[in-house]
């Protein structure tokens, strides 16, 4: 069993609003030093420093590579507000982070690894928390491979680790050096927050349970054996709302289906689903071609889980943006298979929140 609780066994086959204020927490966990959970959405970067779903950061995934002149030249009358205005001068490189980077026509790096601009992107929220001094860190990643996950895994911790991070905001030297990281199979920790979180939740530590977590690009499939990651039986597919997205486009129309303002109105609660493609006078009321769309998006996603399913398995958790968009559905389809659907809430947020529970417990358990 590796430092995760994961048995090794054999491999098989937005936007936010412009301007806020970023919250500082309060913890009655005695740490050692600060601890930063990080997960790395593909449209956005979930961010918290302690348990409290209330102070879980949003941060829109857009990066764009600047010259440092153009970093440094931010119009002042924005200058401070930091969170839509976030920017990092790193090794002599400038970065657009967020909604500055969305505006920039950055990217949100789709066919890329999620390790490209990781360390960027813990660069921008440690600006964003006002962190300095002595930091551990906890990432989520999908888990597409054991080797991949391996591999994507010691990168980051390559250059992350035992290191001391220096880079600018505005002119202003920023510091942080990293004690730890812990690098966790995305959607895994969402058990933790369930468990501290749900007095009703399953017994997690005493049976199998498969997390279903789907996000933008991948669903993830995990297969959990009383609070341990089954590796073997571990899978992540390329199925997931982008492709929803696409199949919305394609029936209105519409070609670019990761436009933000497409998955806004996609995700809108039912009667504000209204959405105009840029340059066509009428509008379309998406409420009106939707639901057929979700039904039967939702029994594919079900096929490829009960296809995926160990034996043992009974207990489905779903979590993550797309497990709450289809619920109902899912719901309703792993009850006619003979399963028990739990749903993992707040859904966006219970991976991020429940990756700092693990890297707290890890923590504590290192500094005894």
């Amino acid at each position: 069993m590796s430092e995760f609780g994961i048995e090794q066994q054999e491999h098989q086959a937005v936007k936010n609003s412009p301007a806020k204020e970023i919250k500082q927490p309060a913890t009655k966990v005695k740490l050692p030093y600060p601890v930063l959970s990080v997960d790395l959405g593909t449209t956005e970067t979930k961010a918290c420093l302690n348990a409290n779903p209330e102070y879980v950061e949003f941060i829109p995934a857009y990066v764009k590579e600047l010259s440092v002149n153009q970093v440094q030249g931010v119009i002042q009358p924005f200058a401070s507000d930091v969170y839509s205005n976030l920017t990092v001068e790193y090794r002599g490189k400038g970065y657009a982070l967020g909604n500055r980077a969305e505006d920039e026509q950055g990217s949100l790096g789709l066919t890329e690894s999620k390790v490209a601009h990781a360390v960027v992107k813990v660069l921008g929220i440690v600006t964003l928390f006002e962190l300095t001094g002595d930091v551990a860190l906890v990432i989520g990643l999908p888990y597409l491979s054991l080797e991949q996950f391996e591999s994507e895994r010691e990168q980051l911790i390559e250059a992350l680790e035992f290191q001391t991070k220096v880079w600018n905001f505005r002119k202003e030297t920023k510091e942080i050096s990293v004690q730890e990281v812990f690098v966790i199979p995305e959607g895994f920790c969402s058990l933790y927050w369930a468990q501290q979180s749900d007095a009703k939740a399953p017994p997690f530590e005493k049976t199998s349970v498969a997390i279903i977590d789907i996000g933008h690009r991948t669903t993830d499939m995990l297969s959990v054996n009383r609070f341990n990651l089954a590796v073997g039986s571990t899978l992540s597919i390329p199925f997931a709302m982008s492709e929803f997205y696409r199949r919305v486009g394609e029936r209105i129309g519409f070609g670019n289906h990761e436009s933000s303002c497409l998955i806004q109105a996609v995700t809108a609660l039912e009667g504000d689903r209204f959405f105009r493609p840029k340059g066509r006078r009428k509008g379309i009321d998406l409420d009106e071609v939707l639901p057929s769309l979700r039904s039967t998006f939702a029994e594919e996603v079900c096929d490829r889980v009960i296809e995926w399913l160990p034996e043992r398995t009974r207990i489905v958790c779903v979590v993550g943006g797309g497990g709450k968009y289809f619920w109902q559905e899912l719901k309703e389809l792993f009850l006619e298979a003979g399963l028990k659907p739990y749903l993992i809430e707040p859904c966006r947020k219970a991976t991020a929140l429940g990756q700092w529970l693990y890297g707290s417990n890890q923590l504590i358990k290192q500094h005894r």
